[in-house]
């Protein structure tokens, strides 16, 4: 870990008056809603694009 990441984490610690409660990366992992997937379904015979250039 470089000395950018841990003086972040350092101040963030402070912050937070303890330790993390959840571990890195434990939040909510968003995905495309109905109406983003239904756009991408539409949009990608005319376009070519993929989920993943359009997410």
């Amino acid at each position: 870990m470089g000395t950018w990441r841990r003086r972040r984490e350092s101040g963030r610690h402070e912050r937070r008056q303890g330790v993390r409660l959840r571990g890195a990366g434990a939040g909510p992992k968003y995905g495309l809603v109905f109406v983003d997937r239904l756009l991408v379904t539409l949009v990608h015979p005319r376009t070519g694009l993929t989920y993943e250039a359009l997410g």
